[in-house]
């Protein structure tokens, strides 16, 4: 880069920083503009459709049709997508920011990306997890306080576990474990390159989690000698409800991508043992060229019910009539399809059990790695599905307690109360060290 380029850059940096200090010093506290640094947003125009995209997706559809609402969710959505300059649409009830592929720091489309974000007047930005597409965005608004909301943080330690099922390495193009050891170093020194430019700029830095077992995969992430995290949940619809609701006949729904990492097989496989019972598929593949040899096999079982993706009263209607839902992903944060689930007050079966979650509001078979296609691994599962069937759970216990979790901890007043302790206090300011001498 050029002397010319570096110095309109660092006047540009310069000049959205006066801004965010006047606003912040005349506007007042009555309304909080977020800006959501995302890869996906759940929207058939984006890519994705996991949990990250459909959280944010709650939040702005919530917040912003409130008609005095006193919190503001849009997107910057980081995934750079196939336009020739950057764009801003309206989706599901957000503004969305969309980045184009050609873009870099040195040409005019970026001067067009900033003033898109300059004109949105963000009082936060809030990163789901921290992805090195990121650094556009914080880096050119090295002021305004950044929330990084650890909702499914990936060490080493994690990465190894996930690529214990041999597709995700041809999905992902995993070669070996240098692969995402160089994955997780990036974060890190991106987060060091973003942290000196924020003590430049006297930014607030705040690392939010949902669970709290998040914790020391933050400190690896972020190479820190101490975290002390605030909890942030997602806040999740509670649908009207009098009492627990159920079809006749036993039921299970697995609701996510049918990617290798969620090992969608064993479910199928739950629907061989049980032909007494249905079960629902309902999602797409991000990579059918790799998953539909895989799935074919599945397709004629009568009582498996490949849905696609299901948005909307059929989502609701499928959430009412399950038993349960199912998890069998090798590697999950705190699922939202689950949280989902007990928001309907029903009940769970999953490997993964963040702080306890599973084995508190649902049924958790134990941690399990590798492909899953073994005895064992379905057998662990049937044995919850089968209790299930055989009638061996309270409803009534299940329903009240399962939306009671929900009611005081996922819920929108809540989320909106910790975002403004952030933004307008000093609560949860200064909550980690960093440890100059980690590597990965």
């Amino acid at each position: 880069m050029s002397g010319i380029h570096k110095l309109f850059r660092y006047m540009n940096i310069i000049f959205f920083a006066t801004g965010y200090w006047a606003r912040k010093i005349f506007k007042g506290t009555k309304k909080i503009n977020i800006g959501f640094l995302v890869e996906e947003f759940f929207h058939e125009k984006f890519r994705g459709f996991g949990g990250y995209g459909m959280t944010v997706k709650y939040i702005s559809e919530y917040f912003n049709n409130l008609p005095d609402g006193k919190l503001r969710a849009d997107v910057l959505l980081t995934h750079r997508l196939d336009i020739d300059v950057p764009q801003s649409g309206s989706f599901n009830n957000a503004d969305v920011v969309m980045m184009p592929k050609a873009m870099n720091d040195e040409d005019k489309s970026f001067q067009q990306y900033c003033q898109m974000i300059h004109k949105k007047k963000f009082d936060v930005f809030i990163g789901v997890d921290h992805f090195l597409t990121y650094e556009y965005p914080l880096m050119a608004f090295p002021n305004i306080p950044w929330v990084i909301w650890l909702k499914d943080p990936r060490d080493f330690g994690k990465w190894e576990k996930i690529a214990s099922v041999s597709l995700v390495k041809k999905d992902w193009g995993i070669a070996s474990p240098d692969d995402y050891r160089q994955w997780v170093r990036n974060r890190l020194e991106s987060f060091r390159r973003l942290h000196k430019r924020s003590q430049i700029f006297g930014r607030k830095i705040v690392i939010a989690t949902e669970a709290y077992d998040f914790i020391s995969i933050g400190k690896n992430l972020c190479g820190l000698s101490e975290l002390k995290p605030v909890l942030l949940s997602k806040p999740i619809p509670l649908p009207v409800m009098s009492g627990p609701e159920y079809s006749a006949k036993p039921s299970f729904l697995f609701l996510a991508r049918l990617d290798p990492i969620k090992r969608p097989w064993v479910f199928c496989e739950l629907a061989k043992r049980f032909p007494q019972a249905d079960f629902f598929v309902a999602g797409q593949a991000n990579a059918p060229e790799i998953m539909d040899e895989m799935l074919a096999k599945y397709k004629n079982i009568p009582n498996l019910k490949f849905l696609g993706r299901v948005f909307g009263a059929d989502k609701d209607a499928l959430f009412r009539k399950v038993w349960a839902v199912v998890n069998t992903s090798v590697h999950e944060g705190l699922p939202v399809s689950i949280v989902e689930g007990f928001s309907y007050g029903k009940t769970a079966i999953a490997s993964e059990n963040p702080d306890g979650v599973t084995s508190k509001y649902g049924l958790w078979v134990g941690d399990m790695r590798g492909d899953g296609h073994d005895e064992k691994t379905v057998d662990l599962f049937a044995e919850h599905v089968e209790s299930l069937i055989k009638g061996r759970f309270d409803r009534d216990k299940i329903f009240k307690e399962n939306r009671e979790y929900i009611r005081t901890v996922h819920s929108f007043e809540k989320f909106e109360k910790t975002i403004r302790d952030i933004v307008l206090t000093n609560k949860y300011d200064r909550g980690f060290t960093i440890d100059q001498k980690y590597t990965v």
